[in-house]
C-alpha cells in the first residue's frame, strides 16, 4: 500500500520538525549545565552532523525508503533493519511523551494530572499517525503557518531582553565542555530515521506529472535543502538567543521553549499569555510523534498488521512507558543521560548506513544491467 509517499514540501517541513522541536524542551537546560554559554556551539557541532546524516536519508527516500530493501532483499533482511528501528522509536517516543506531558501539566495548565494529557495527546497521535503520510504531510504544513504568526505577535508585543556580551568569551575552558555536552545528551540526537519509512517525491516527478521538468540536483530537492538549512541556522540562532537572554544561569530553565516564547506575551485583564508558542510547540510535537509512530506502523505493515492497529499499539507501549518509567523530567533525564543514548545512536546510524549501502548496490546493478540490455539492442 502506497500510504508512505511525501512531497519534495513536507519531507522538508517534516525534517526540519524532526530536528527542531525536542531540541526546545529540556536539551537547552541540559546542554547549558554542561557547556555553559558555549551550548551553542555545541549545537551546532550536533546539527552539522545530523545535516550529513539527513542527505544520506534523502538519498535513501529517494531510491524508495528503507522498504526498498525488502523489494530487492526480502522481508528477513528488511525486518532485521526495521525492527531495531522500532525499538529505537518506542524509547523515543516515550521519552518525547515525557517531556509533552511535563510541558503541559508544569507550564501550561496547573490544575490537570498527567495521566488526562497522556491520554489526549495518544489520541492525537494515534489519529494522525493513522492517516498515514499524506495526513502527516498536510498538517505539517498547515501547522508551519504557525510560525510567521508567532514572529509577528513577538513583533508587535515583544519585550525580549538580549545582552550579546553572554557569548564571550567564546570556547574559553577549551573544547572539552563542549564534546561533553554533546556526549551527554547524544539521545536527543540523530531523530531523522523515522523518515527512512517515507517515498520521497521529488520536484522533478511532480514537474512530469504536470508536463514540466526539472532536471537539477537543487530543482528536485530545493525545499529538503531549505529545511535542511533550516534546521542548521535556526537552531544555533535560538540557542545563542537562549544564551543571551539567560547567560549562565540556562541550566535552571525547565523548558525552553515556554521561557523563550515568553517574547510572544499578549496581555489581557486577566495576566500575561504567552499561548502563541505554546500552540507551536505542542502542534510540532504531535506531529513529530505521528511522525515517529506511522514509522513504527509502517514496519509492522510488513508482517500484515493493520497500520491503525500497528499504530495504535506502538503509542499504547510507548504511552505506558511514560506512565510507568518516565513520569517526571528528572527520571526521563536521568534514563536518557545514560547508556540508551549510545545505544539508540548506533542503531540509527547503522541502520541508515546498512540501508544506503544495500539500496545503492542494488541501484548501481539494475544500472549496470539497464546499460548491458542497451547494448544488446544496439547489437541487434
Amino acid at each position: 500500500m502506497k500510504n508512505n509517499i511525501l512531497t519534495a514540501r513536507q519531507y522538508g517541513i517534516l525534517a526540519f520538525l524532526l530536528a527542531f522541536v525536542f531540541k526546545f524542551s529540556l536539551l537547552p537546560g541540559r546542554m547549558s549545565a554542561t557547556a555553559g554559554r558555549d551550548m551553542w556551539l555545541a549545537i551546532t557541532v550536533a546539527v552539522l552532523i545530523e545535516a550529513g546524516m539527513l542527505a544520506a536519508t534523502v538519498r535513501i527516500s529517494a531510491l524508495g525508503g528503507i522498504e526498498g530493501v525488502r523489494e530487492r532483499y526480502g522481508n528477513a533482511v528488511y525486518l532485521l533493519i526495521a525492527f531495531p528501528l522500532v525499538a529505537v522509536f518506542v524509547v523515543k517516543s516515550a521519552i518525547y511523551m515525557s517531556e509533552v506531558n511535563t510541558f503541559t501539566t508544569s507550564y501550561l495548565f496547573y490544575n490537570i494530572s498527567a495521566d488526562r494529557v497522556a491520554v489526549i495527546l495518544t489520541v492525537c497521535v494515534i489519529f494522525l499517525a493513522a492517516r498515514a503520510a499524506k495526513g502527516i504531510g498536510r498538517v505539517a504544513e498547515i501547522a508551519l503557518w504557525l510560525v510567521p504568526v508567532v514572529v509577528l505577535i513577538g513583533a508587535v508585543f515583544g519585550k525580549m531582553k538580549l545582552e550579546p556580551s553572554y557569548v564571550l568569551p567564546v570556547a574559553a575552558d577549551g573544547i572539552a565542555p563542549i564534546a561533553e555536552a554533546f556526549d551527554k545528551n547524544l539521545f536527543w540526537f540523530f531523530d531523522y530515521t523515522p523518515l527512512l519509512f517515507f517515498r520521497l517525491k521529488t520536484n522533478e516527478e511532480e514537474g512530469e506529472r504536470r508536463g514540466k521538468k526539472r532536471t537539477s540536483a537543487f530543482g528536485r530537492f530545493a525545499p529538503v535543502i531549505g529545511g535542511a538549512l533550516g534546521a542548521v541556522i535556526v537552531i544555533p540562532a535560538l540557542y545563542a538567543v537562549f544564551v543571551m537572554t539567560y547567560g549562565m544561569s540556562g541550566h535552571l530553565v525547565g523548558n525552553a521553549f515556554s521561557s523563550l516564547g515568553s517574547f510572544n506575551v499578549v496581555n489581557t485583564e486577566i495576566g500575561s499569555i504567552d499561548w502563541p508558542a505554546i500552540v507551536l510547540w505542542l502542534c510540532f510535537g504531535v506531529i513529530v510523534l505521528a511522525v515517529t509512530a506511522f514509522a513504527a506502523g509502517r514496519a509492522a505493515e510488513s508482517v500484515k498488521a493493520p497500520l491503525p492497529i500497528a499504530v495504535t499499539v506502538f503509542t499504547a507501549v510507548s504511552l505506558l512507558l511514560t506512565e510507568f518509567l518516565f513520569y517526571n523530567s528528572e527520571r526521563t533525564v536521568r534514563f536518557a543521560e545514560g547508556a540508551v543514548r549510545y545505544i539508540t545512536t548506533a542503531v540509527a546510524v547503522a541502520a541508515t548506513a546498512i540501508t544506503l549501502a544495500l539500496l545503492e548496490i542494488a541501484s548501481a546493478k539494475r544500472a549496470s544491467h539497464v546499460s548491458a540490455e542497451a547494448a544488446d539492442e544496439k547489437i541487434l
